[in-house]
């Protein structure tokens, strides 16, 4: 995730939220071909990060709580896209570029002394550059960069069986943007008019 962390917190904090900005992507997609260098498609994004720190002390004017700080976070996707390739009919190795746009939703089971549970969606926005290179009649071979855009402003927490909604500004929003970078070999349905 690229969205800077909140100002004027403590180190450990900055470094634990450091490193949930690292994380797993799982993507499947299918494409379907209009034009011999353009194709429309869904795909299915699931992005996983966690972290956790075992002791912290929650400060209140009333008393202080210890207990572990923890999140577990999963950005599921479902995008529709475009694709463009670029190149001639007889290029082995063709660049791209996508645009996408979709439906995020997000899950984070996470604990602060206690556990809770904070769910949203939105609508998100992407753009990818990649290359793409025919392995034999039916397998592609793909590397791809690219930027989500998302934002969550309204989200329900779970606690003890009692159920919250918050919103947020847009000044606040919990910015889940993050650079996707994807590898993966692809299997095509027929001879790709692009690939001769």
């Amino acid at each position: 995730m690229v969205a800077p962390n909140p100002e004027n917190v403590q180190p450990f904090i900055e470094d634990y939220l450091n490193e949930l900005r690292l994380g797993l992507l799982y993507h499947i997609q299918a494409d379907y071909q209009i034009d011999p260098n353009v194709t429309i498609g869904i795909s299915g994004t699931r992005f996983t990060t966690s972290n956790r720190i075992d002791r912290v002390a929650l400060l209140t004017p009333f008393d202080t709580s210890i207990g572990p700080l923890s999140d577990h976070i999963k950005v599921h996707q479902i995008s529709g896209l475009i694709k463009v390739f670029f190149g001639t009919h007889s290029s082995k190795w063709k660049p791209y570029v996508s645009a996408v746009i979709g439906t995020s939703f997000y899950k984070n089971n996470y604990e602060l002394i206690t556990p809770y549970l904070a769910t949203s969606f939105t609508t998100h926005f992407g753009a990818h550059i990649g290359i793409e290179s025919r392995l034999d009649y039916n397998w592609s071979l793909f590397a791809q960069l690219g930027i989500q855009a998302i934002s969550f402003d309204e989200f329900e927490i779970t606690d003890f069986n009692r159920v919250r909604k918050f919103n947020i500004n847009a000044s606040e929003s919990d910015d889940n943007s993050r650079v996707d970078f994807l590898v993966g070999i692809k299997y095509n349905l027929g001879k790709l008019p692009s690939f001769d």
